[in-house]
């Protein structure tokens, strides 16, 4: 920026800070340090290209500069049949974000990360209480937390007593993925965020040694989140829940096996009510689950996890634990797809994928109970929606953002 239009700039901000001021002398001033460039996620998965794989490592995280993400990074593994020593497998990630390019000094952001190991109990729930000083949030009426991206890893050093026989590095089948944020307390100097991630194991149809491991387990987790100032502008929730199930996929369909079906469009929509006149703003998640489950409905014992036994009525007894299964797809994302600026009503689709189809095998009937929420700032200076899907090799990939 020249000088001079750098001046300009700063007399046009001093002169909106001195208004905001006479209108309300006590009314704190939002910090005009706060990031006012950003990203807002709103579409993560992951998937394979053949079969559905055990879950080992997988991220979808933007670059961590100061405020402007510029590079998408993505991990995916799962297991020695993804990576070469059993067998290859191509990776892919869906990735949608809008990009928030602000002149306005009532809105900013933040972006922090948590870090957090899970045992077998598969889910955890904490606080973190942050100076608003230190992430230059002060002065700001509300502060919306969305998820901006996550990781797991289950490749990291384990506890006593883990066996021997089993790898963690190559991971294990799974019972989904969940991560939310939201503000518990606010303070005109501090705020607390509370989080929950989830990343559920559950009991393998052929792999003993596997299971074994499950009672020890651990992942490495990442939740990063986008904390965002608001002073005026308009924000919105919304909170949306379906199930799906889907019939075991035939084994072996070689080329012509396809990937489940996602939720229909009327499933997925999810109407919420906005302000009428103001801009269509910026949405993200701060919260989704995919809790997946299986059908217990058996014909012999190979259809149960290894060490069950399937009953007289038709229905694995469990014994050995709740069922997992490999993975072919995991999905997150919300999309506005209309907005009436006169009534101020907004159409979302809200997307939650599953899926456990393959040209191998899938051993179990999945059902998916998906759960979301919703934050929708309207506010102006925003970009249209970005999306794309790109495949990658099995490991690590960067991909630049528009």
């Amino acid at each position: 920026m020249r000088p001079k239009t750098a001046a300009l700039a700063a007399i046009v901000l001093g002169a909106t800070l001195t208004s905001a001021c006479a209108d309300n002398p006590t009314k704190p001033v939002p910090d005009p340090d706060a990031c006012r460039r950003f990203v807002v996620p709103q579409e993560m998965g992951l998937g394979w290209d053949k079969i559905n794989h055990r879950v080992a490592a997988m991220s979808v995280r933007l670059d961590h500069d100061h405020c402007r993400a510029r590079k998408l990074q993505v991990t995916q593994l799962g297991g020695d049949f993804s990576t070469g020593e059993a067998g290859t497998d191509t990776p892919y990630v869906d990735f949608a974000y809008q990009r928030v390019d602000t002149p306005h000094p009532n809105v900013g952001a933040a972006r922090v990360t948590q870090k957090e190991y899970i045992g077998p109990e598969g889910t955890l729930t904490k606080q973190h209480t942050y100076d608003r000083r230190k992430l230059h949030l002060l002065g700001f009426e509300q502060i919306v937390p969305f998820v901006e991206g996550f990781q797991f890893d289950t490749g990291i050093e384990q506890v006593d007593g883990y066996p021997d026989k089993y790898d963690a590095v190559y991971g294990y089948t799974s019972r989904g993925i969940g991560m939310s944020v939201r503000v518990s307390e606010l303070t005109d100097t501090e705020v607390t965020i509370e989080y929950t991630i989830r990343f559920e194991t559950g009991g393998s149809p052929d792999r003993p040694s596997l299971n074994k491991a499950l009672a020890y387990a651990r992942v490495l987790a990442r939740l990063d989140v986008l904390l965002v100032g608001v002073d005026g502008w308009p924000v919105h929730q919304g909170d949306i829940a379906y199930d799906l199930s889907y019939d075991r996929p035939k084994p072996f369909q070689g080329s012509n096996e396809m990937p489940l079906e996602g939720a229909s469009e009327e499933t997925q929509t999810l109407q919420v009510a906005g302000t009428p006149g103001d801009p269509p703003g910026f949405y993200g998640l701060s919260a989704f689950d995919l809790k997946l489950t299986f059908d217990p409905a058996c014909r012999s014992h190979l259809d149960c996890v290894f060490g069950d036994t399937c009953g007289d009525d038709g229905e694995c007894d469990m014994t050995e634990g709740l069922p997992g299964e490999y993975i072919r797809a995991l999905r997150a994302g919300v999309e506005m797809t209309d907005y009436d600026e006169t009534s101020g009503e907004a159409t979302f689709l809200v997307d939650g994928y599953a899926s456990n189809a393959s040209q191998a095998i899938a051993f179990m009937a999945l059902r998916n109970h998906f759960t979301a929420h919703v934050s929708w700032i309207q506010t102006s200076a925003v970009s249209e929606r970005h999306q794309f899907e790109k495949e990658f090799d099995t490991g690590d990939a960067t991909f630049p953002l528009e």
